[in-house]
């Protein structure tokens, strides 16, 4: 039985209650969001970070086994050599570089060894959560059975990463130290700080015609008959300025003579199996129009062969084994290094016989000329051609004089070129494929600076790498960003010691990381 005096509640109690209520659960419910937000930013994170290592463990993985060739109970190596273990494409000022491998992989369970080739590579993906790049891998076999497989059994595109913002890798320790040739002696420009950093006199008793860098670090020019070699990581000495000067008898290895030269060893390159090729323009002899081509071993200091050709006295030798020569007839012949015989010719107006011919990583031939009208870089795809067709071009202004030397190093093309009054290195990205001329934006000029103050006429010039052609240390540098955005707006900008040209700058609200490693190729170390 309840008392009369018992009490109820009211309605403005209720109302009260109802409020407060609310509001409790509304500071609960905003605190789950909070922390629910927080939880899935940090496993944003998180996965950002567990797939960033573990692709870099991949990829260092495959490129440590590049080059390894597996031998019987015989010592016998049961695939052959493997020519070029470790191919690196780099993709210039932009995402991404690409890189293949071909090593022989043993299965302990098996106990059978193949032949792969492991390609990875970005592609652009876009979904409803914006355009990224996504990383692929794809494994080929090239070997089976103890057999070279006529035809390689293809493997499928598989989705490594994604959210990729940038991946380079470097098989060299890219300097920005630039050798310039002018007469007999070399300046070298520090091309970061855009100064003059250096000085090697050298041997030499004529004008230095080409200057490259050998696979073993060395200095190497043609002047006269000979080539000469110089080692320049050599004592230096600084003066105020400075400015170190080489010392050029303690630099000096010796010389590398050709038998008959009847003219001069003007243009030289080196392939990829390491010999170095020069061309004396006059060595066909006899008014016949051949020239000569010597080749050397630079391990051994021999002339080791020599074969005529039909050219202008410009050549170079691509990755692809392929020596390239600009013609008399305004062309370009290609020869075989294998059988040493012509296999394409192809005559192009834009190619002048005086054209100099540079082998860019990206496969793609880059003639310096000049024309009455304006001074441009040439630019022919040697993979994907259509009857040698020119791809495009890189236009400058209008220069004075014969064309400019190029130089190629970490992604980026150096020209050189002679304003009259004002002498300019002007630097360009590599040619976008896609583009067909110079005024499509086939390539972009990022750079130039004033070398009138610096050095005068410039012959000829090559920058300095650790290690040229043979790859024994691969930088890698991977950055990735989280799949959502988070906060506040925020700056990532790349750090000066990362490797690879991409200058990535973003300012967004993603977060994002870069990790970095660097992978001792063993078997090309040996």
């Amino acid at each position: 039985m309840h008392s009369k005096f018992t009490k109820a509640f009211t309605l403005v109690e209720m109302l009260v209650a109802l409020a407060v209520s609310s509001i409790i659960v509304a500071a609960a419910y905003s605190s789950f969001e909070m922390v629910s937000s927080q939880y899935k930013k940090n496993m944003d994170v998180i996965d950002m970070h567990t797939s960033g290592r573990a692709v870099m463990r991949i990829i260092e993985r495959d490129i440590r086994m590049a080059g390894f060739e597996y031998r019987d109970a015989d010592a016998k190596k049961i695939y052959g050599t493997i020519s070029n273990p470790l191919a690196i494409i780099d993709s210039g000022n932009k995402c991404c570089d690409e890189v293949t491998v071909i090593y022989d992989y043993y299965d302990e369970d098996t106990q059978k060894a193949e032949r792969l080739r492991i390609h990875y590579w970005t592609e652009v993906y876009t979904s409803n959560k914006g355009s990224r790049h996504r990383l692929y891998k794809q494994k080929d076999t090239l070997g089976k059975d103890k057999k070279i497989l006529a035809k390689p059994i293809l493997g499928t595109k598989d989705v490594m990463a994604d959210y990729i913002e940038d991946l380079q890798i470097g098989d060299t320790n890219n300097s920005s130290l630039l050798f310039a040739s002018l007469g007999s002696t070399f300046t070298i420009i520090d091309t970061n700080k855009e100064i003059k950093a250096g000085v090697l006199g050298t041997h030499a008793k004529s004008t230095i015609n080409d200057v490259v860098f050998g696979p073993n670090g060395l200095l190497y020019f043609s002047s006269g008959k000979k080539i000469y070699i110089y080692d320049t990581d050599v004592e230096k000495r600084f003066n105020s300025k400075n400015i170190f000067y080489i010392n050029k008898d303690k630099a000096f290895i010796g010389t590398l003579t050709a038998n008959s030269v009847k003219d001069q060893l003007r243009s030289i390159s080196f392939a990829p199996n390491g010999l170095l090729y020069a061309i004396d323009p006059g060595g066909g002899g006899g008014g016949s129009g051949k020239s000569k081509v010597f080749v050397f071993d630079i391990f051994t200091k021999k002339q080791v062969n020599s074969f005529l050709v039909d050219s202008s006295g410009s050549i170079v030798v691509g990755s692809n084994g392929v020596l390239y020569t600009t013609t008399s007839k305004r062309g370009i012949n290609a020869y075989s290094l294998k059988s040493e015989q012509k296999i394409e010719n192809f005559g192009n107006s834009a190619i002048l016989s005086g054209a100099r011919l540079t082998y860019g990583p990206d496969k793609m031939l880059y003639s310096s000329q000049s024309t009455d009208s304006v001074a441009l870089i040439g630019v022919i795809d040697t993979v994907n051609r259509d009857k040698w067709n020119i791809a495009g071009s890189i236009c400058s202004p209008p220069i004075s004089g014969r064309p400019g030397p190029i130089a190629i190093s970490n992604g980026f093309v150096y020209f050189y070129a002679d304003y009259g009054s004002k002498e300019k290195i002007e630097v360009y990205t590599l040619f976008d494929k896609s583009k067909k001329n110079c005024n499509s934006g086939g390539s972009t000029k990022v750079q130039e600076f004033n070398t009138s103050n610096i050095v005068s006429h410039i012959n000829e010039m090559a920058f300095k790498d650790k290690k040229s052609e043979q790859k024994y240390l691969v930088n890698i540098d991977l950055t990735l960003r989280t799949k959502n955005q988070y906060g506040k707006d925020q700056q990532f900008k790349k750090q000066d010691y990362h490797g690879g040209n991409f200058k990535l700058d973003k300012t967004d609200k993603y977060k994002r990381d870069t990790f970095s490693t660097t992978v001792l190729v063993r078997n090309l170390s040996l």
